[in-house]
């Protein structure tokens, strides 16, 4: 159906019926299950399934023919998404399986004329997905740039998280264009609740990012599934919306209430999905007891496994699982290792990945098997997750199954033809927040509400002397700006004696980790307060200390720490490095907005330089960080990586892999050999 009646008097596709989507359902059943070919197939744009005959077939297949991959033959939909494409601006929304990333890389394989491309993603796992096959395809034709501040050639895509589009790239695409840009995952750009957005800080900063890329670009793609309904009240941009419930993959759907999934665990190329790093740490036990240590995998992972031992922990829980062929994949997870679990699972020699959504909203690489062990929410989510299941090939198709066990689970199974509407927090005309105000422009909501941003806003302006304009430029929340500024906290940051109190007020003001380190998290720990020493462990950290040897630190002055503790503690400290280098990094934010002169406090200083270390890689660092090279090998790999003034993904890709022979020759960490073998 088309609808030209909307408020941007531009097109509207809505292909949603419900009933259509079951027969196309039925069709495919009957094509995997009972190798029937329905007579309905090709008016349900699935005919590519079909055996090619002579005549119209064999035709409509050249016509659709990929110039992205050989091997692929278009649909009808995507066919007319393209046509689409050509003239105007889309927002595409469609089921995960549908190919939406696929047909933006086809466009551009069909459009040489575009030089500078932009893909926005959520994940680090996203983009480590779409860099390796957009390099693998356009790597000769375009410079790829991952991170700000990288080397720009004539022709370049950008594929970035969000937090990465600073104020430095925006200027940068503002001066050479942008020719096309791509935001995909565009329903992560609405708060799940009033909650996540006073929490997750990237929520306002991936709005921002929205705004300032959408006033530049030329051509404008949205992406998003299950999605039956969107409006650009804000930016009221000119753009056709395409929606469709055209799912060309086939899942059998296996709802096991009455079972449980550790019984069903087990099979090959196996995806098993939990809602935390925290509740897959809760069934580690179950998971380690049902599958013995394999011959196989210790030897295949053997110089893994001694690294991990020597490095981290000898009896770390990751290494037990390595040992049976299984990885475990969540935000915690250090990028060398994520990279790794990726790579062998793309490559089906892990036999299973125990995850969370950062690598479910992330990888693009189909699985045959997935266990939803956990709810995930809605019925939105749970539609998310089974469209990463099964495999679209032409000449080889093939089912996936997917089991599902909790109840609530089933439930949202049992609605998942009722889509979401969605409202992009920048398109919202309503202030939620006073940030909102500030940084995406909005009205204030009430008088109330205009009085408080304005109140604290004077204060603000008063101490640092910085305009409306010149406080945009910086990442901060308001309400911490201000009481920064209403608290003193300049002349409390400048009394610090100790690096110890510089943590302690930085995560005063910016959040505290405290209920991660509580004594009861842990079992039958041997230490006398409530609440483990984190801003000893924090402070140790950023003067350079390793996981182990601070728990090697704790142990000799609170006693040995049992196996399950250790590996519990190693966990906690990970996530403490992410929430150093993410999260308390911005407290020098605040410092440079109130002007405030660190080098007259010695151990401020030694504080800010500590942190500074976290984030002020050099560009080659940041980029190898991201490739999953470790960094105690990062100088080991710089000579051979030819230094410019600037450097580009690109350039450290293709050096590595002209150099593999003499890499795996070096004495690096087995982690950094494969994957840059991967590459």
């Amino acid at each position: 159906m088309i609808n030209d009646e909307f408020e941007e008097n531009y097109q509207e596709y809505v292909y949603l019926d419900s009933k259509e989507a079951l027969l196309r359902e039925e069709a495919l059943r009957l094509f995997f299950n009972e190798k029937n070919e329905s007579s309905d197939m090709k008016f349900l744009d699935l005919d590519f399934y079909l055996k090619e005959n002579q005549g119209n077939l064999r035709a409509n297949r050249l016509l659709c023919k990929s110039l992205f991959d050989d091997n692929i033959t278009l649909t009808s939909s995507q066919m007319e998404i393209l046509s689409i494409l050509d003239e105007n601006n889309l927002f595409l929304s469609a089921p995960t399986s549908f190919g939406k990333t696929f047909i933006i890389l086809e466009f551009i394989a069909r459009h040489s004329e575009l030089n500078n491309i932009v893909f926005i993603v959520p994940t680090l796992a996203l983009m480590n997905e779409l860099l390796k096959k957009i390099y693998h395809k356009f790597g000769n034709k375009y410079n790829l740039c991952i991170n700000s501040n990288e080397r720009i050639s004539d022709k370049n895509i950008f594929i970035f998280v969000p937090e990465r589009s600073d104020n430095n790239f925006i200027s940068s695409i503002k001066n050479v264009g942008l020719d096309l840009l791509v935001i995909d995952e565009i329903y992560k750009l609405k708060p799940k609740n009033k909650s996540e957005l006073n929490r997750d800080d990237r929520i306002i900063l991936m709005n921002k990012v929205y705004l300032n890329l959408l006033s530049i670009a030329k051509k404008i793609v949205l992406l998003g599934p299950f999605i039956k309904k969107i409006a650009f009240e804000q930016t009221k941009i000119n753009i056709v919306k395409y929606y469709t419930n055209l799912c060309p993959v086939f899942n059998n759907i296996h709802i096991e209430k009455d079972k449980k999934w550790i019984d069903i665990i087990g099979g090959t190329n196996e995806l098993v999905y939990f809602s935390s790093p925290e509740s897959i740490y809760s069934v580690l036990d179950v998971i380690i007891s049902k599958f013995p240590e394999s011959e196989e995998f210790m030897k295949k992972y053997q110089n893994e496994i001694n690294h991990l031992k020597e490095n981290i922990y000898e009896n770390w829980y990751v290494i037990s699982l390595l040992k049976r062929g299984i990885g475990v994949h969540h935000g915690k997870t250090p990028m060398f290792l994520r990279k790794f679990y990726e790579n062998e699972y793309r490559d089906g020699t892990l036999k299973c990945l125990l995850c969370t959504n950062t690598l479910m909203e992330g990888i693009n690489t189909p699985t045959m098997r997935l266990l939803i062990v956990d709810n995930p929410g809605n019925p939105f989510q749970v539609n998310n997750l089974i469209g990463r299941v099964g495999r679209l090939n032409v000449n080889n198709p093939q089912a996936g199954d997917v089991f599902i066990f909790d109840e609530k689970t089933c439930e949202f199974y049992e609605n998942r033809n009722r889509w979401e509407s969605l409202t992009i927090l920048a398109e919202d005309p309503k202030a939620n927040s006073e940030d909102e105000i500030l940084f995406l422009e909005k009205q204030a909501k009430d008088e109330k509400q205009l009085n408080s941003y304005n109140e604290k806003l004077s204060l603000i302006q008063n101490i640092t002397g910085k305009t409306t304009e010149e406080l945009k430029d910086f990442d901060i929340k308001l309400n911490v700006a201000y009481k920064f500024g209403i608290d003193d906290y300049s002349n409390k940051f400048q009394s610090c004696s100790k690096m110890k109190d510089c943590v302690e007020l930085a995560c005063e003001l910016l959040g505290k980790l405290s209920y991660k380190f509580l004594k009861e998290s842990f079992i039958d720990i041997n230490y006398s307060y409530k609440t483990l020493p984190y801003y000893i462990f924090i402070t140790k950290m950023i003067i350079g200390y390793s996981p182990n040897e601070i728990i090697n630190n704790f142990e000799k002055e609170n006693g040995d720490l049992s196996v399950e503790n250790t590996n519990l503690l190693i966990d906690r400290l990970l996530e403490l490095r992410t929430y150093i280098k993410f999260k308390l990094s911005k407290i020098i934010n605040y410092f440079n907005l109130y002007n405030l002169d660190t080098s007259k406090n010695e151990k401020l200083d030694a504080f800010v330089k500590g942190l500074q270390r976290f984030n002020d890689l050099s560009q080659l660092y940041k980029i190898f960080e991201d490739l999953g090279i470790e960094e105690n090998d990062y100088s080991k790999l710089e000579k051979y990586i030819p230094i410019k003034e600037k450097i580009s993904t690109s350039d450290v890709i293709k050096a590595l892999i002209s150099n593999k022979g003499i890499v795996n020759n070096l004495d690096l960490s087995p982690f950094t050999k494969r994957n840059i073998n991967k590459l």
